[in-house]
């Protein structure tokens, strides 16, 4: 074992009584995170750079807001009304929004914690960086160095676009389980259940990583002989259950809900993943992708395959052979595992496909097409990679210290200036409907109904709205805004026989002239003769088609009378 580049990790280290090192790199983390222009996004009541999938997590935070408490824990009755969803299926991070929810009284109605969430997990990425550093043996200026590159990489950049999943800290806090050297296995055992219990209820996709990163620091504790088996396997059935029973809590278990169908195997990983820089380097060429694999980008970094090529190729000079450590392999293993799984059913090699494996993952059925955007399951590997080139070059009998950390220095450097420059979070406003009738909506009127509906479903599942999702974003702010339900929204899951049901009785109605007196209807163009012939009064809003029924008067009426559609 004395070859092997994770020797260090088994040394006693110094404790001192402050971690100046980490709480270094958390400020680090915060400075890299603040430089990418996400200042603005501490400002909880700005709501201008929202867009994308931040839109859909912030909808449902705010229409949560608007709920009761109910099971499951999260439950929002108001969106996608009648059918409904959850805080979880609106990917409006379960944990925060629970916690925050009974402070909504004093909150304004614009608020936003993505931003917050978002310095946080760069934070942290920092914080967990320099314990896996320390884990290292390497000394308090190469932790801070080794912790920037944690905090430098590729993967997390490229999901500041998705809050949720930039908690790559829960990934690095598991290797640095896995690989610092300790005597206290409950301690371990305890911290490994909470962030298992936090990944539940951040997202499913860290959460099914966590979990299996946890199975191998198990592992690791039985091959460490610090753990028995039969203890190590009722840790994990306890860690299991508290999983299951976030999973539970939130709703992702035990309802309808049904799982979308399609996309495994092409939200993939290609084989060439910790090098494909795609777009996002500024010296390097793309390689050549499947459609859909930008959800594998694992890419390493300038600095990081650079580091990696130099720790193999100053360790070759020095005639230093590089073995694992038997307590590293679960570890290992578990990282390849999941990278396996990043490639899918259909194995490539710069897009191209060299194997096809569709009947193994067949067995598994709807289960894996719940973690359709399996490419997600490279970062694993993108880390342990990294961390490994770390293990050799702060070797000491790869390379002096001093030099170690200035090859570690040299590596974050070029890491920094790589990402090709793009605005991440510039404001362009936060779209709101513009004309003075829709403040007082809300008095006359109880739902909002988009017709045809905007649903997260398959052609012929439900008619489909022709609107964009930035077009029915001010619909569903208004419906907020005013308290009213929203039968429309974008969702990860749906219960989709309720919503066909939905679907079908919302024609039957509209085709028989049933309009509700308490909804505002927001129609498409071709279906205004529809409302028409019922009686309906329709006119033209901040340039939706818009009509009630009848039986209704009072001044929003009043307003689509002065403003027929033409």
């Amino acid at each position: 074992m004395s070859g092997s580049p994770t020797r260090a990790i088994h040394e006693t280290l110094p404790r001192t009584a402050f971690p100046v090192a980490p709480l270094a790199a958390a400020l680090l983390g915060f400075a890299w995170f603040v430089q990418l222009g996400g200042l603005r996004a501490l400002d909880p009541s700005n709501l201008d750079w929202i867009i994308g999938d931040h839109a859909q997590h912030l909808l449902g935070w705010l229409f949560f807001r608007n709920e009761d408490w109910r099971l499951p824990l999260g439950a929002i009755g108001s969106l996608l009304y009648p059918v409904g969803t959850t805080i979880g299926f609106t990917d409006s991070n379960p944990w925060v929004a629970v916690l925050l929810r009974p402070f909504s009284g004093v909150l304004p109605a614009d608020f936003q914690f993505i931003g917050a969430w978002l310095a946080l997990s760069f934070t942290l990425q920092g914080w967990y960086g320099a314990r896996i550093m320390e884990a290292l043996g390497a000394r308090p200026v190469a932790q801070l160095a080794g912790a920037a590159l944690f905090i430098l990489a590729p993967p997390l950049v490229r999901r500041l676009g998705h809050d949720t999943l930039t908690a790559h800290w829960l990934l690095l806090a598991l290797v640095w389980l896995n690989l610092r050297r300790t005597r206290n296995v409950r301690g371990t055992l305890v911290h490994a259940a909470v962030l298992n219990v936090v990944a539940a209820g951040v997202h499913p996709y860290l959460a099914a990583m966590v979990l299996a990163l946890t199975v191998a620091l198990l592992a690791r504790l039985v091959v460490d002989q610090l753990l028995p088996v039969g203890a190590a396997a009722a840790a994990g059935a306890v860690t299991m259950s508290l999983v299951a029973g976030v999973f539970l809590l939130f709703g992702y278990l035990g309802t309808s809900a049904e799982l979308e169908s399609g996309g495994f195997g092409l939200y993939s990983a290609d084989l060439l993943a910790l090098i494909n820089p795609f777009d996002y380097s500024r010296w390097l060429p793309a390689l050549p992708a499947g459609e859909g694999q930008y959800e594998g980008f694992g890419y390493l970094g300038a600095g990081g395959v650079g580091l990696a090529v130099a720790a193999l190729v100053v360790a070759r000079l020095r005639g230093v052979t590089l073995r694992p450590a038997p307590s590293v392999v679960p570890l290992t293993i578990a990282a390849m595992l999941m990278f396996v799984f990043a490639l899918s059913d259909h194995v490539t090699v710069a897009g191209r496909i060299v194997l096809t494996m569709r009947s193994l993952y067949d067995l598994a059925g709807s289960l894996v097409e719940s973690m359709r955007a399996s490419g997600r399951f490279v970062w694993p590997l993108h880390y342990l990679a990294l961390t490994g080139a770390l293990a050799v070059v702060v070797r000491r009998d790869v390379l002096k210290p001093a030099v170690a950390t200035a090859l570690i220095v040299a590596a974050a450097a070029a890491q920094a200036v790589e990402r090709r420059p793009e605005p991440l979070f510039y404001p362009h406003g936060w779209k709101r409907l513009a004309h003075p009738a829709w403040a007082r909506v809300g008095v006359s009127y109880r739902h909002f109904v988009l017709y045809p509906g905007y649903y997260p479903v398959g052609p012929g599942e439900c008619p489909a709205s022709s609107l964009e999702w930035s077009e029915v974003r001010p619909l569903a702010y208004e419906a907020y805004r005013q308290r009213m339900t929203f039968n429309s929204g974008y969702v990860a899951r749906v219960p989709m026989e309720a919503l066909r049901r939905y679907c079908a009785s919302l024609d039957d109605d509209v085709a028989a002239g049933r309009l509700d007196p308490r909804s505002v209807y927001v129609v498409e163009p071709d279906r205004i003769e529809a409302f028409t012939r019922a009686g309906a009064t329709c006119g033209t809003l901040d340039a939706y088609h818009v009509c009630v029924a009848p039986v209704v008067g009072g001044p929003f009426r009043r307003a689509l009378e002065e403003n027929p559609v033409r």
